[in-house]
C-alpha cells in the first residue's frame, strides 16, 4: 500500500459501499457520459485488500529476487525488514503493512536526494511543504552520505562504521527532542541495520529503544508494529506465502493465458487479449500511482523500439483506480467517474512518453488469475496463446525480457529484429 501525504490510496474506500453497489455506480457513470456500458471491476487492489508497489528501499532497487525462484522470475512483493518477501496475509489493510510501505517510501525518497519533508516523502503527488527541521536536515545529509558509499559498493558494518557513529551522534545531539523528526532518525538507524547490514537483532533492539524513548509518537507506534512483523510467526507466514505464489506462477506457465477483457484501449478495436493471438504479447501490469512502474518505462520504451517491425505487442494493463496520479498538476480525482479516468489516459501516456499501447481491463490490475501480488509485473504470452513467462520486473536486467521475446520469435519462426 502506497500512502500519499496523509491520504489513502484510491483503492481504499472513503466510505463503505458494497461491491454490487459500486459496480452499479460505475456503470451508471459510464452510461451517463455515453460510454459503452460494461461491468467494471472494483477499484484495483490485491485479494488481501491493499495495493503494493515494491521497493528494496536502501539500495533503490525496485525489487528483490527470491533465491528459491528461477533467475528470471522475480517476486513482486515488497521486502520488509528481515524478510525476503511479504506474506499475502500481510497485504491486508493492516497498520503493519501500512508502516512497512511508509518506511519504504521514506527511504526511497531520501535516497533519491529529495528535499521534501518526511511526511511528503510518502507521496508522489504531495504539495510543497514547509522547511525541514534541523533534525530532518541532518538526517537527510547523513542518508545521502550513506547512499554515496553504497553506490560504490560499501555495504558492510565496517565500511559504514563512520555513518553508524554519526547516527549515534545525531541521537545524542537531539536527546532532549522527542519529536517525530528525531524519532525518524532512530527509525532510519534501525532500518539501516535491518535492510542493509542484515542485523535483525540490532534492529530489534533499536526499535524497542525507540518505543521507550519516543512514547506517543507515530514512530513509536510504527516500531511496535514492525516488531510484530519481525516475529517468527510473521516470518513463517511470509515463507508460506512465497512458496504458494511460486507454485501459482509455475502452474501458470505453459497454460493458456487467462482472458483479459478491455473496457478501453489506446489501440483501435482491441477488445480482449485473445485478439492478439499469433504474435508475442508482453503484458505489463501497472497503475499511474505506482512509482516503480513509471520508473521502468525507459526500459519498456527500449524494448518497444528494439522490436519495432516484429510481431510483438507491448501492452500496459491497468484498471479503474479512482484517480490518475503523477499528472503535471498532481493527482486528479476520478472516483465514481471511470469515463473521466479513461479519458485522461492519452494525456498521461503523452506526458510519460509511453510508446506502447495501454488498456483498462475489466479485471482488476492485481489479477489473481495471473498470481499478481505486486506491480509492475510482466507476463510474456507466446503466439499460441500460452503463458511462457510470468512475474517478471520490466526494470530488472536479469529478467532478460528481450532475450525471452527473441527466443519465442525464433521458436515460432517469426520475424526477429535486424541485428545492429
Amino acid at each position: 500500500m502506497l500512502h500519499r501525504a496523509r491520504e489513502r490510496h484510491p483503492s481504499h474506500r472513503a466510505h463503505h459501499e458494497s461491491a454490487p453497489a459500486r459496480r452499479r455506480r460505475n456503470s451508471s457513470a459510464l452510461t451517463q457520459r455515453g460510454a459503452r456500458r460494461v461491468p467494471l471491476a472494483p477499484i484495483s487492489k490485491p485479494a488481501g485488500g491493499a495495493t503494493t508497489c515494491p521497493f528494496n528501499s536502501w539500495s533503490g532497487r525496485p525489487q528483490r529476487t527470491d533465491p528459491r525462484l528461477t533467475r528470471d522470475r522475480v517476486l513482486t512483493e515488497p521486502s520488509h525488514i528481515g524478510e525476503k518477501a511479504v506474506t499475502r496475509e500481510s497485504f491486508r489493510l493492516s497498520s503493519a503493512h501500512s508502516l512497512i510501505m511508509k518506511i519504504h517510501r521514506l527511504l526511497l525518497a531520501l535516497l533519491a536526494g529529495l528535499t521534501a519533508p518526511f511526511s511528503a516523502a510518502f507521496a508522489q503527488d504531495a504539495a510543497p511543504a514547509p522547511a525541514k527541521s534541523p533534525a530532518a536536515t541532518d538526517l537527510d545529509a547523513l542518508v545521502k552520505q550513506i547512499r554515496a558509499k553504497m553506490s560504490s559498493g560499501s555495504r558492510t558494518a565496517e565500511a559504514l562504521a563512520p555513518e553508524l557513529a554519526q547516527f549515534e551522534a545525531l541521537r545524542a545531539k537531539y536527546a532532549a527532542d522527542k519529536s517525530d523528526d528525531v524519532a525518524q532518525i532512530a527509525m532510519m538507524h534501525a532500518s539501516l541495520y535491518a535492510q542493509v547490514l542484515n542485523d535483525e537483532e540490532k534492529a530489534k533492539a533499536l526499535l524497542t529503544a525507540l518505543k521507550t524513548d519516543f512514547p506517543g509518537t507515530k514512530a513509536a507506534a510504527n516500531a511496535d508494529r514492525m516488531l510484530v512483523q519481525m516475529s517468527p510467526e510473521a516470518k513463517a507466514k511470509a515463507k508460506a506465502a512465497a512458496a504458494e505464489r511460486e507454485a501459482k506462477l509455475a502452474a501458470l506457465v505453459g497454460k493458456t493465458a487467462p482472458e483479459l477483457d478491455f473496457i478501453w484501449s489506446s489501440k483501435d478495436g482491441l477488445k480482449n487479449l485473445s485478439a492478439l493471438k499469433g504474435q508475442v504479447v508482453v503484458l505489463d501490469f501497472w497503475a499511474t500511482w505506482c512509482g516503480p512502474c513509471i520508473a521502468s518505462f525507459p526500459e519498456i520504451r527500449e524494448h518497444v523500439a528494439h522490436f519495432k517491425g516484429s510481431p510483438v505487442t507491448f501492452l500496459g494493463v491497468t484498471s479503474i483506480q479512482g484517480a490518475v496520479s503523477n499528472m503535471p498538476g498532481g493527482k486528479i480525482d476520478t472516483k465514481g467517474d471511470p469515463a473521466k479516468e479513461m479519458a485522461l489516459m492519452p494525456e498521461f501516456m503523452k506526458q510519460k512518453d509511453m510508446t506502447w499501447d495501454v488498456v483498462f481491463s475489466q479485471q482488476e490490475v492485481f489479477n489473481p488469475d495471473y498470481a499478481i501480488r505486486g506491480i509492475p509485473y510482466v507476463a510474456i504470452i507466446a503466439p499460441d496463446g500460452t503463458v511462457r513467462h510470468a512475474g517478471l520486473h520490466p526494470g530488472n536486467k536479469a529478467a532478460d525480457i528481450s532475450g525471452k521475446i527473441e527466443a519465442l520469435l525464433k521458436e515460432f519462426k517469426l520475424t526477429s529484429p535486424a541485428k545492429s
